[in-house]
């Protein structure tokens, strides 16, 4: 599971299926710090989604703002680039970590900033 290992933990983590669906109801009631989700569709208008969720302005990942897509090629198949997808993950739930972390990949040094 990328998010646990990206240091988080999922609204879905003690359900039964493996991909439950919820209604906004219980997403309130389970009040996430963050949300995020996987451009699987890649025709779907994602910034208006993003837009959809600022009308529950109580739920604490509106607050924060923080609303994240990831991009489903990099966490969707196992494939090496699955590394890429959790390191993305962690800059999401842990921005603090990585925000001034020099990563070494290739030969080449990269500096890891957090998406505004």
């Amino acid at each position: 599971d990328l998010i646990r290992l990206a240091g988080g933990r999922s609204i879905s983590e003690n359900e039964l299926i493996n991909y439950p669906l919820y209604s906004i109801e219980t997403i309130l009631l389970k009040a996430p710090e963050i949300i995020i989700m996987s451009s699987m569709e890649s025709k779907r208008d994602y910034l208006n989604l993003v837009k959809m969720w600022q009308n529950w302005k109580t739920i604490p990942a509106v607050k924060m703002n923080a609303i994240y897509i990831v991009d489903s090629n990099l966490v969707d198949r196992p494939t090496p680039r699955i590394v890429e997808g959790l390191e993305a993950l962690v800059r999401m739930i842990h921005p603090e970590v990585l925000k001034e972390k020099i990563h070494n990949r290739g030969g080449t040094q990269k500096k890891l900033k957090r998406n505004s």
